[in-house]
């Protein structure tokens, strides 16, 4: 069934309005008519059964019909990403995957090394460009909440925002060892925060700097990834290892 975003209806609500966006898209897209079912969600992890009361040139009024619990399809852990700021709109490639892919949080920050500097106007525009795309995936995959993705204002911010996860680690393609090496001694974590670094890689001084916050500096193996290709075998690998990559969707009785 489509799946269109709303904010969260107000107690007792019985209709709700479509923005303008998921308007077009319900409309002039998908052409649905009046009388069809769909399902809303608002990114926080309700969803709703509803009906398309009446579309028009202007808007769409959808009547509720009652809140679902349990089909949000969300990991058993809570991942946070953190990848450095990266060249051209490389970023942007990034968002949908790691959304199907479950993480909770994605920050974009600036390393030492670091080619592209946006500005704060820039970093905004970004960010609701991100949202955007982070809500088609959303839709797509079955998930319920919408990640978080923003922009940190430092490299020792995002740093300290995370020192208290269950799990901390820092990508660098000169560490000595694996991912392997840490998970097979590893309970089962609620939070993980993984750092990825720009095209240049990480400093040693950044690399040091994240270690006395507790983070663990790991390789992905002996071939150099290019940073979104990293980014995205973090999140499979982790998810896999301590998520639910891999578990049978329906039925499943030895899942996480």
């Amino acid at each position: 069934m489509r799946r269109f975003f709303i904010s969260t209806p107000a107690p007792g609500a019985t209709h709700v309005i479509l923005n303008r966006a998921e308007t077009h898209h319900l409309r002039d897209i998908l052409r649905m008519q009046r009388g069809q079912p769909i399902i809303l969600l608002d990114g926080l992890g309700h969803q709703y059964q509803a009906q398309i009361e009446s579309v028009d040139n202007a808007q769409a009024c959808v009547r509720l019909l009652a809140k679902l619990e349990g089909d949000a399809v969300e990991s058993p852990i809570e991942l946070t990403l953190a990848q450095a700021f990266l060249k051209e709109k490389k970023i942007d490639r990034l968002i949908a995957p790691l959304t199907e892919l479950g993480i909770n949080e994605l920050i974009a920050f600036c390393a030492g090394r670091s080619v592209a500097r946006p500005n704060a106007a820039k970093q905004r525009r970004r960010e609701e460009r991100w949202q955007t795309i982070a809500r088609e995936a959303l839709k797509q995959s079955g998930r319920g909440c919408l990640p978080a993705i923003h922009c940190a204002p430092s490299f020792e911010s995002m740093l300290q925002a995370h020192a208290h996860d269950d799990i901390r680690l820092i990508f660098w393609e000169n560490a000595t060892h694996g991912l392997t090496q840490l998970v097979d001694r590893q309970p089962r974590p609620r939070r993980i925060a993984a750092i990825i670094g720009p095209e240049g890689g990480f400093a040693r001084s950044e690399i040091e700097r994240a270690q006395s916050y507790g983070f663990i500096p790991l390789s992905l193996g002996p071939r150099i990834l290019r940073a979104h290709t990293a980014a995205l075998a973090v999140a499979t690998l982790l998810q896999y290892r301590f998520g639910d990559l891999g578990y049978h969707a329906v039925g499943n009785q030895d899942g996480p």
